[in-house]
């Protein structure tokens, strides 16, 4: 059995010991093991449900020869997935559902990404990502010497009103544990930060007062952070902004229902009923309740963690837009991203964290793949300006 456990773990290219407990793996690693259970026995069909969502871009590549290995053998292969570069590179045929329903099936050679886009949300895009605003001169959120013992060495940076900074890296880099610290979540998380000239030592900081001051957090994994599935949409709305819903310790009910109705139909929320249990609706629609959490809370920096990991397309587009409509009003955002083409299209500069240290900012033309990727792996390039010291 373990020899077995073995094969089947490094066929799928997942360091991991067989006797490891898998409650303190990581979540690529969790992922991993799935995909080893699933492909440890002769399988005549596999059904993989967006299996490279949680993966880093070296895991993915192992799962990749895995399913051209499979298929060679005559194993019959669904591939749910909403990433278009992996639908062309494994896909015979595609079948696009909407709504419950089936939108039709295509040949994968005769169908490109704008059609593809338009069947699977009814909508034209153009564009999938939207032009940025410029970012304002003031400084809305500057982050001193932050740093998480043991993950992540001294990282100093700033964001100004209007702008976009994405953390880009592999996975255990440090840019989430950056993100967490940001929001008091890393218990041994030291050094400063300034929202809007005010001053907050993150060694005594909760997520409470973060948010009290004006930032908000949202994490990867929203099923176990983010949301609690089993409440309604309306109370995973609001609880982050029941203090200014309460007069003299009781809530306006009237008032919460008219604020969290305005911000479902500004994020295009898809539910039967704001009272609807949030486990019932699809991914895509609880990763905007999550943001709506934050939209709610009236705050001006925003920190999201893989903003649209896992979601479908149409989903995505809406928050790119949003992301948009954010900096435009003048907040300042930060995002953990993993998916290349938004570190390329959806950040005014890219900060690239390598093995817990900060190696570069980029910025304008500076943000290339080849560029991101040489960074990610520690190649030091000729410095630039805008790089900030670890």
């Amino acid at each position: 059995m373990l020899a077995l456990a073995a094969w089947a773990l490094a066929r799928a290219g997942a360091k991991v010991s067989p006797n490891a407990t898998v409650g303190q793996l990581s979540r690529p690693q969790q992922h991993l093991v799935e995909i080893a259970k699933a492909t440890a026995h002769q399988v005549r069909v596999l059904i993989l449900d967006e299996p490279t969502a949680a993966l880093t871009s070296e895991d993915a590549k192992h799962l990749f020869e895995l399913c051209a290995e499979l298929k060679r053998r005559g194993v019959g292969i669904v591939y749910i997935t909403h990433r278009f570069d992996e639908l062309y590179r494994f896909a015979d045929r595609v079948t696009i559902l909407r709504d419950g329903r089936r939108v039709g099936t295509f040949e994968a050679n005769q169908v490109d990404r704008a059609q593809l886009i338009t069947y699977m949300t009814g909508r034209e895009f153009r564009e999938m990502f939207p032009t940025l605003p410029a970012p304002r001169g003031n400084t809305r959120l500057s982050a001193h010497e932050v740093r998480v013992p043991g993950r992540l060495a001294k990282t100093s940076f700033e964001v100004r009103e209007g702008e976009v900074l994405g953390l880009a890296g592999l996975d255990g880099s440090g840019k989430s544990e950056l993100a967490r610290a940001l929001f008091g979540l890393e218990p041994a998380a030291d050094g400063t930060i300034i929202i809007d000239q005010r001053e907050v030592n993150l060694r005594r900081v909760s997520p409470r007062q973060m948010i009290a001051r004006g930032l908000m957090y949202l994490p990867a994994d929203r099923r176990k952070e983010g949301l609690a599935l089993c409440r309604p949409v309306l109370e995973n709305m609001t609880i982050s902004a029941l203090a200014g819903l309460s007069h003299f310790g009781f809530l306006a009910k009237a008032e919460e229902r008219r604020r969290a109705g305005a911000v479902a139909a500004r994020l295009r929320i898809k539910t039967p009923s704001l009272f609807s249990r949030t486990a019932l609706l699809s991914g895509g629609t609880q990763q905007k309740v999550m943001v709506s959490k934050a939209l709610l809370a009236a705050v001006k920096v925003f920190v999201f963690d893989e903003l649209t990991q896992g979601i479908d397309v149409g989903a995505k587009v809406d928050l790119y837009h949003f992301v948009q409509e954010l900096a435009a009003s003048g907040a300042a955002v930060v995002m953990v991203l993993s998916d290349m083409a938004e570190i390329l299209n959806l950040c005014h500069r890219v900060l690239i964290l390598c093995r817990g240290e900060c190696v570069a900012c980029l910025s304008g033309a500076e943000i290339s793949e080849p560029t991101v990727l040489r960074h990610y792996f520690g190649e030091k390039l000729v410095p630039t300006e805008n790089a900030v010291g670890a």
